[in-house]
């Protein structure tokens, strides 16, 4: 199982791939192409971002508890 921050990163990826493929090739600017693949890949980004969070909030859980460790060593 992939970590939180991977699977931000691979949406990431995935949103910026997306976009690519909406703007440069496209030939024809077919608006309603353009435009899903901007709703696609800012859905993509929001995606990537709750799982940002996520390991955000997992790093700061455990550097907690690393904190709360070192100060019963100092004790």
């Amino acid at each position: 199982m992939a970590k939180p921050t991977e699977e931000a990163e691979r949406y990431f990826v995935k949103a910026f791939h997306t976009s690519i493929r909406g703007y440069l090739k496209n030939p024809q600017s077919n608006p309603l192409f353009v435009n899903e693949a901007k709703f696609t890949s800012i859905g993509e980004m929001a995606l990537g971002l709750q799982h940002l969070a996520v390991g955000l909030r997992a790093t700061y859980i455990l550097l907690d508890e690393v904190n709360r460790k070192l100060d019963k060593l100092k004790k």
